[in-house]
């Protein structure tokens, strides 16, 4: 997320030296603690806004790739994300990493169909080929709204429902 906040005025490849500098001081940080029980959760921000200046995943993929935590959450419903599945699907994935998609979209008044949400999971299960986590949650895992978002409180109520939400 901070390609657009932080390093906004700094070179692409500035941001991408800095990120892999932090992936290297994460891991050490994280030397002591088994791999397989701990997530990453790679954030895009889910503020209003177009989210035009984000840097692409396939820019930033094989540094996500290098992280310790072999459980991966990533966004699959948000509008700008929801196409970046591809690119895992392109690199493939080391056998020890585990997929956990955000498959209903938490920035959105709407409170989609279960159908909906079933189908988004179907499509990555089939074109990514892993196995199903029941760790899969809202796209951004944070809880919204937040202080200014214009989102309606009980479509985030709405959302409730979905296992593992707390």
């Amino acid at each position: 997320m901070g390609r657009h906040t932080t390093y906004k005025h700094e070179t692409e490849e500035t941001f991408l030296h800095a990120a892999a500098e932090q992936v290297e001081v994460l891991n050490a940080a994280l030397g002591g603690i088994s791999s397989g029980r701990m997530r990453l959760h790679i954030c895009r921000g889910n503020y209003e806004g177009p989210h035009t200046r984000d840097i692409g995943l396939y820019k930033v993929v094989h540094l996500l790739l290098q992280v310790r935590p072999d459980i991966l959450l990533f966004e699959a419903a948000n509008p700008r994300r929801a196409h970046e599945w591809r690119v895992l699907q392109a690199v493939g994935l080391p056998p020890e990493k585990v997929l956990c998609p955000g498959v209903i979209d938490s920035t959105s008044n709407y409170v989609e169909h279960s159908e909906l949400v079933a189908w988004r999971l179907q499509k990555l299960v089939s074109k990514l080929a892993f196995e199903l986590s029941s760790q899969s949650l809202p796209s951004c895992y944070v809880r919204t709204p937040m202080p200014g978002c214009l989102l309606e409180s009980s479509a985030t109520e709405a959302r409730d429902w979905w296992p593992g939400w707390s």
